[in-house]
């Protein structure tokens, strides 16, 4: 070991020293960004923040005018209607006897509305569809978003939208 470097303290030591220690309060104040999702039409941006003791939350950026929208108790989140809305399920993991919601908003009023009790969803390819798990899991809601129609489908499990995004 040469004098230079053995009177020269690492850089991994100073680098170590300066910061405190990474324990348990540190990382509960970590959020995660989950479901990450650009809009079809590059205008909006939207995201699931999830934290271990923290309430997941969706925020959804508008990147044209610089503004954000954040809704609490978000499980998960998609685009629907091209850009034009998101739907979104709400609840809470650790409260039992509350059922998940499904809920849309449409991105021009920012007007959430209300659609169905489920556990999941998912969106046709075109954005115009939605299929919803109940909680009690003994069919789907088949959903027409432009329309609002809402049907029930007794006795249907599994599902899966074609290309066209019929289901």
């Amino acid at each position: 070991v040469s004098s230079r470097t053995a009177d020269r303290p690492s850089s991994v030591r100073v680098s170590d020293a300066a910061r405190p220690p990474l324990d348990r309060d540190a990382y509960r104040r970590w959020r995660l960004i989950e479901q990450p999702q650009l809009a079809p039409d590059g205008r909006s941006l939207l995201y699931v923040l999830a934290g271990p003791d923290t309430p997941r939350a969706l925020c959804i950026h508008d990147l044209d005018r610089g503004s954000h929208h954040t809704i609490s108790d978000v499980l998960s989140a998609a685009y629907a209607c091209g850009s034009r809305s998101v739907v979104y399920l709400t609840g809470n993991p650790d409260d039992a006897s509350a059922a998940p919601r499904l809920h849309v908003i449409d991105g021009t009023s920012a007007k959430a509305q209300p659609l169905c009790a489920a556990t999941d969803f998912d969106v046709s390819a075109d954005g115009e569809v939605v299929l919803a798990t109940p909680p009690d899991g003994g069919g789907l809601f088949w959903i027409d978003l432009p329309t609002g129609h809402q049907r029930y489908l007794r006795g249907a499990a599994d599902y899966a939208f074609a290309p066209t995004g019929a289901a």
